[in-house]
């Protein structure tokens, strides 16, 4: 919520009201008249912005707030999550990684002398 309009309508409800106040006191019947008039505009518009500036405030929380179905972890989304359960699916990626990286070894082995492997190919293109 911007807070100048706010700022604005409360500064010069605050200043209104220390003329209205000073010219009270004194003897400005005029001055004291046209603020006092213009002071009730003022604190109404005042009380209408903090009003809205805290439905605004509420409504935000109410929205930005997860409900139970969005909260619940979906298949293959990995950032909803817990840790716990990013530990289980990495041992688990992992040791299939493994066998993945067993076998790339196994065919770089395999390979011939003269026919370039994954790793020749890699260094072409590094340099």
């Amino acid at each position: 919520m911007p807070f100048r309009p706010l700022l604005l309508v409360a500064a010069l409800a605050g200043g209104d009201y220390l003329l209205w106040t000073w010219s009270s006191d004194g003897d400005s019947t005029t001055v004291a008249l046209i603020s006092g008039l213009a002071l009730a505009p003022l604190i109404l518009a005042l009380v209408w912005l903090l009003s809205l500036g805290v439905a605004r405030t509420l409504l935000v929380r109410v929205a930005s707030r997860p409900t139970a179905s969005a909260s619940a972890p979906r298949r293959g989304s990995a950032r909803r999550r817990s840790p716990l359960a990013r530990r289980r699916l990495a041992t688990r990626a992992g040791s299939a990684r493994s066998a993945a990286t067993a076998r790339v070894w196994e065919q770089d082995e395999q390979t011939p002398a003269g026919a370039p492997g994954p790793q020749a190919a890699s260094e072409k293109i590094a340099a």
